[in-house]
């Protein structure tokens, strides 16, 4: 009995993988004979069998096998055997090219290279004809499918297992791009008949389509042709197995005044009913020139109808004003900054145009020029006590941009220069207030409506009667706001 372990390709190699076995269980082998290929992350080898006998697989296909394991047995018993089978079956050469059957794949062997190319360009190896008794890369080459055909039909795909070589090499391909600088080249085409081409049909195309034929159309061909004469570059890896796409899906980015949306979230998708118009806002700029108040400015837009100020929040984009086009050329507005604290943001700007949204333009990042505010107040105030039954209501002043002075309208013809004032209504009603403040650069006024609501609680009623101790004093006696029970006689 003969043991065959799994070589050792190298010092380094620890790990082979059973490319393919070129004999099958049971079959009588040859001292010498090429019995399997066995790859390694940087090589091919040949298995050869050490002794002439009846072998036995241990290994599969694919499996991975380390240095040293048992791939297969060989019964040397079997080996006087197997020199009858040689005297009775002498080798002959095989003189005339012939088409490789699928019931003689394993009577004739390829070379690995021959066998990579095929796989490759998704040749089928029982369409390969060969002159001797071993497919090589000349044979391969020379059933290479002609431009423009293709292999697979339909949406098809065909998944094989990447040998243990090429995995290594599309792991150190990606490596490689990520990790180092990418050098790109250009070749040179002679596009001359595809210009003569749109010359002759450019009008006819036009006329049947509405739009020009460019050159667009041409590239997209000439990729899909290529694409089905070399299936590997249309390839994809999942894992450790190598997808052939019997397919070709081309994307190409134009530009275009308007779009339809698609939107998809947690696997529902829907796309818009109508088209927008996309709309880019040119020239923003962000002027923080206090913590609190930051000026955005951009240049108008034609056609715009609104534009929507946006201040990145903690995750999202966060809408913080909405202006109307003032038909000036330059456009602004003033963002009150919801968090003082936070002195760094990016600000980005949104053109509307009859009731729909452009794209938004390329966030500009900023921060504040000084920590003191150089900029008109903007006021803002806050009501603590709005419901009142004693008529005493206190107001707190909330406004931006450090305002030197302040105006108070309380709605019932009282006003206050106090900052924070506690005014007292004489009358039961519902009031308006407003808030005018000021400073050097400027001023600011807001009006809140219905904002304080007084209303009077009567008093309590005390009845102490003693009319049955001195009836004299009481001259007479009225009641108000009385409720009388139900069912009860008066």
């Amino acid at each position: 009995m003969c043991i065959r372990d799994s070589p050792s390709p190298g010092e380094s190699i620890t790990e082979v993988e059973i490319s393919q076995w070129l004999v099958k269980d049971g079959d009588i082998v040859n001292k010498d004979q090429t019995i399997a290929e066995i790859d390694s992350d940087n090589a091919t080898l040949y298995l050869p069998a050490e002794a002439s006998g009846k072998i036995t697989l241990k290994a599969q296909e694919g499996d991975s096998m380390s240095v040293g394991d048992i791939v297969c047995l060989i019964d040397t018993s079997e080996a006087s055997n197997a020199k009858a089978s040689n005297s009775e079956s002498p080798q002959q050469s095989i003189k005339d090219e012939k088409k490789i059957e699928q019931n003689k794949i394993d009577e004739i062997s390829i070379t690995p290279l021959a066998r990579n190319i095929a796989s490759d360009k998704g040749i089928d190896i029982n369409e390969i004809h060969s002159k001797g008794d071993k497919i090589t890369k000349d044979d391969v080459l020379k059933v290479v499918p002609a431009m423009g055909s293709s292999n697979h039909e339909g949406r098809s795909e065909n998944r094989e297992k990447l040998s243990m070589l090429r995995r290594k090499v599309s792991e150190r391909l990606v490596s490689v791009k990520n990790e180092t600088a990418m050098l790109t080249t250009f070749n040179e085409v002679d596009l001359k008949p595809v210009k003569d081409l749109r010359a002759k049909y450019g009008n006819e195309f036009e006329e049947e389509h509405g739009v020009k034929l460019g050159f667009m159309g041409f590239f997209v061909l000439a990729a899909v042709q290529a694409l089905k004469k070399f299936p590997v570059v249309n390839a994809s890896i999942d894992g450790s197995d190598i997808v052939y796409h019997g397919y070709q899906d081309i994307g190409v980015a134009v530009s275009t005044d308007q779009a339809r949306v698609r939107i998809s979230r947690d696997g529902i998708s829907e796309e818009s009913d109508a088209n927008f118009t996309i709309i880019d806002v040119p020239n923003v700029s962000v002027n923080w020139i206090c913590p609190d108040s930051i000026y955005v400015l951009w240049s108008a837009v034609t056609g715009a109808t609104d534009y929507e100020v946006s201040m990145l929040g903690q995750k999202y984009m966060d809408s913080m004003t909405t202006v109307s086009s003032n038909g000036n050329t330059t456009q602004s507005a003033l963002i009150v900054n919801p968090n003082p604290n936070i002195l760094d943001s990016w600000f980005s700007v949104c053109a509307k145009k009859n009731d729909g949204k452009g794209r938004r333009d390329v966030a500009v990042n900023a921060q504040p020029n000084n920590s003191s505010c150089a900029a008109p107040p903007v006021a803002g105030f806050i009501v603590n006590d709005p419901f009142t039954c004693s008529g005493d209501v206190s107001f707190q002043d909330d406004s931006y941009g450090q305002p030197s002075g302040w105006l108070w309208n309380f709605g019932d013809g009282n006003t206050s220069t106090l900052q924070n004032p506690i005014h007292s209504y004489l009358s039961e009603g519902t009031y308006d207030v407003s808030l005018f403040v000021s400073n050097a650069l400027g001023q600011d006024s807001i009006l809140l409506t219905s904002v304080v609501v007084v209303d009077f609680a009567d008093p309590p009623i005390t009845f102490n009667d003693t009319s049955y101790v001195n009836p004299s004093i009481f001259t007479s006696v009225s009641y108000t706001h009385l409720t009388l029970p139900t069912n009860r006689e008066v």
